[in-house]
């Protein structure tokens, strides 16, 4: 595909376009993986336009494509559910793979060649694991459409637009989600045992190993040490109703999309 062809889709083909802040290493890893999905699914992304200008990347896929790809997921959602557990594993097995890489302090004693091929290593699976996932880019040109469409057949009532979006919720937290989640109940812990002091600093170690990446993007890498959290700590500490508000909200969000998903089960038999 040259710079003609590219103004010609650009121009004549309806996109699915996304963008942000980021810069090309930090962005390579999904870029590439789109080029993989064809291994996962029979019906990938056949091109993606990647536009990139001052730190800013924008992402150009077509629309028509965008919605034959998770048309698939819901069409034969057996072959979609094996597809997930396949992928938890590759998953499972890269995350296995980075926590046997040189840390940064092993870096500066490894050789050019050493450093090379663990790079490359890291990379490699990188956009392996990062492929299949791509598929549901743009998963809203489907859902938002056909899917919707169907489900208000199915539910036709004043509330089925909340209904339709509890139901399309992820049922588990996001990483940002359980990291707040712990975050709070950090806080919790700390006032609630000033004293013993070393309980809030087991359990502050434990969540800064698990989500010392939270704040990483496609702009730059942050290791998040122990000062980011306690400052945080020290920053958060008197917000006691707000901390329990928000702690509530969870619960309840988790229980009502429980009750709306089995509700909606039982209905539709």
């Amino acid at each position: 595909m040259d710079k003609k062809e590219v103004i010609r889709i650009l121009k004549t083909e309806k996109q699915y376009v996304c963008s942000a802040p980021g810069t090309y290493m930090l962005a390579q890893g999904p870029m590439l993986g789109f080029t993989r999905t064809n291994k996962y699914f029979r019906e990938y992304y056949h091109y993606e336009i990647v536009i990139y200008k001052k730190k800013f990347i924008c992402q150009c896929e077509s629309w028509n494509q965008a919605y034959k790809n998770n048309k698939q997921l819901y069409d034969d959602p057996k072959t979609a559910k094996k597809k997930v557990i396949g992928w938890a594993r590759l998953r499972e097995e890269f995350l296995e793979m980075c926590s046997k890489l040189p840390n940064p302090a092993e870096i500066s004693e490894l050789d050019n060649r050493k450093l090379e091929s663990s790079f490359f290593a890291y990379l490699e699976r990188l956009n392996e694991v990062m492929a299949a996932p791509l598929v549901t880019d743009g998963i809203g040109v489907y859902t938002e459409t056909d899917l919707w469409e169907d489900f208000l057949r199915e539910e036709n009532r004043k509330d089925a637009r909340k209904i339709f979006l509890e139901l399309t919720h992820s049922p588990t937290l996001s990483f940002a989600g359980q990291e707040k989640l712990g975050f709070l109940n950090l806080l919790l812990l700390y006032k609630k045992n000033r004293r013993n002091s070393s309980q809030f600093e087991t359990k502050l170690a434990e969540h800064q190993r698990r989500f010392f990446w939270i704040n990483n993007d496609y702009t730059q890498v942050r290791v998040l040490d122990r000062k980011y959290f306690l400052d945080r700590k020290d920053r958060m500490r008197r917000q006691t109703p707000w901390i329990q508000t928000t702690l509530s909200y969870f619960a309840l969000t988790a229980g009502r999309l429980s009750i709306t998903r089995i509700g909606c089960l039982k209905r539709s038999g």
